[in-house]
């Protein structure tokens, strides 16, 4: 992860990266796309994903909106925790 002035500026990843992204047309909820590859890179603009790139051995899947609503949790990726409350980030100064 690169971080520019404590915002995220870009993600890559290596050895069969997965993305799942929620897509949205003029604010309205789109469906989801699934990504997969050997190496995933994610651009961010003005705190957003700008760019999605998968390299070398792409493979993906579109899910329209009527198939997910109001089960998007059983297309999460293994492991993927959804947290509502999460704790406040703490700066600590050091001595």
């Amino acid at each position: 992860m690169r971080f520019v002035n404590n915002k995220i500026q870009r993600i890559d990843v290596d050895k069969t990266a997965t993305s799942l992204y929620y897509l949205f047309d003029g604010g309205k909820p789109n469906g989801l796309n699934k990504a997969s590859g050997d190496h995933v890179t994610i651009v961010f603009a003005n705190g957003r994903i700008d760019k999605l790139k998968v390299i070398a051995g792409p493979e993906g899947e579109y899910y329209p909106e009527k198939m997910i609503r109001r089960r998007e949790s059983e297309y999460n990726l293994p492991g993927f925790n959804w947290r509502e409350n999460r704790p406040a980030k703490r700066m600590t100064i050091p001595n």
